[in-house]
């Protein structure tokens, strides 16, 4: 199992000499080993490193601190390439959720030798007047906006995973994924504290990423690196517009869509480790 909460000077990963490595790059609010299915499937055709968003970091600054620079979320990208590089086992096959799949796409468009091919799945790619109507905002306005508000406000503290499992089985969310899946999230989502478990995303990173939305479309005009783009057919955060958008700019890429939401990684990661492994 490949699970990290690793700066870019820390990167552990799995072991093999079965091909080129892969790079997992997790969602805003899932810490990696979230994916422990889709990860070992992955591991089984090559060493696996996943190494963890900044707001993971056990120094992480204050999200809401407005000094904070994201940049549209390239921040990660810079931090996914340092990563790679102190690695330095490329380049490399990677496979990257929502938050996770914007970071990669931002990175191979920076510095394409490091990869080798590029899975984005369920990538936040907003329509175009989305993206000009949030970053018109200021970083408060920003922050009330549904997704970021609902982060900040979400539950950090349980009793036990137990109760947590309890809870989240019932939220619609997570209604797609099984059991043991679900067993999986609440164990890597939450860490031991003195109050039982809590979250170890803190929610006001999460609050602050939702609150600046990426600008992709010029990116995706340059991405060079051979892309396979994934998209769940109930998907209400990759919108069928966007989609069309983005087939129209990148003819070359390989479009697939599998049944499931935005969670599809976590619903069916057989599914989807199909679709990343596809070019072997």
């Amino acid at each position: 199992m490949v699970d990290t909460t690793a700066k870019p000077s820390d990167v552990p990963g799995s072991r093999t000499d079965a091909g080129s490595p892969f790079v997992f790059a997790h969602a805003n609010g899932f810490p990696p080993g979230c994916y422990h299915a889709l990860l070992e499937r992955l591991q089984e055709h090559g060493e696996v490193i996943a190494p963890a968003h900044r707001a993971l970091w056990p120094d992480a600054p204050d999200p809401l601190d407005p000094e904070l620079k994201l940049d549209g979320w390239r921040v990660f990208a810079t931090d996914l390439i340092a990563a790679l590089e102190l690695h330095g086992r490329g380049p490399y096959r990677a496979v990257g959720h929502s938050l996770g799949a914007v970071t990669i796409a931002f990175a191979a468009e920076q510095r394409p030798d490091l990869f080798e091919r590029v899975v984005l799945v369920e990538p936040v790619f907003l329509p175009p007047e989305w993206i000009a109507q949030a970053v018109a905002l200021s970083l408060p306005d920003r922050l009330a906006n549904p997704m970021s508000a609902g982060a900040a406000r979400r539950r950090q503290h349980y009793d036990d995973h137990a109760s947590a499992w309890a809870s989240w089985r019932s939220k619609r969310v997570f209604s797609d994924i099984s059991d043991d899946a679900l067993s999986a999230l609440v164990h890597h989502a939450l860490v031991p504290s003195a109050e039982g478990v809590s979250l170890a995303f803190p929610r006001l990173w999460e609050a602050r990423i939702y609150a600046e939305p990426p600008d992709p479309w010029g990116m995706l005009a340059n991405l060079s690196v051979p892309t396979t783009a994934v998209r769940g057919s109930r998907s209400s955060t990759l919108n069928k517009d966007s989609w069309s958008r983005w087939q129209a700019l990148a003819p070359n890429a390989r479009f697939i869509e599998l049944e499931g939401t935005h969670l599809v990684p976590l619903e069916d990661p057989d599914a989807v480790a199909d679709a990343a492994l596809a070019g072997d």
